[in-house]
């Protein structure tokens, strides 16, 4: 099971088929995304406050905002499909 939680996250960041070279946009985005996330969890257990419509907001613009440099960086030929 420790080897399937290895091969999924060595596929989901990294560049190419052998797994070999380690994406920096993947890794950022990832340590983005869970930040996020966080602050989102404190505010909530802190304050008890939780803004439904600013969380979503920063959710879809951090996943676009990467998901756009991974298709910029794939176009520009440094990315292996």
């Amino acid at each position: 099971m420790l080897e399937t939680i290895k091969k999924v996250f060595r596929d989901a960041f990294t560049e190419n088929a052998a797994g070999t070279v380690f994406c920096p946009i993947r890794a950022l985005g990832a340590a983005l995304i869970s930040t996020h996330t966080g602050a989102m969890l404190w505010q909530l257990i802190a304050h008890g406050l939780f803004d439904p419509v600013a969380f979503g907001t920063g959710s879809a613009a951090l996943l676009s905002a990467f998901a756009a440099a991974i298709g910029i960086k794939r176009k520009l030929g440094s990315d292996a499909p």
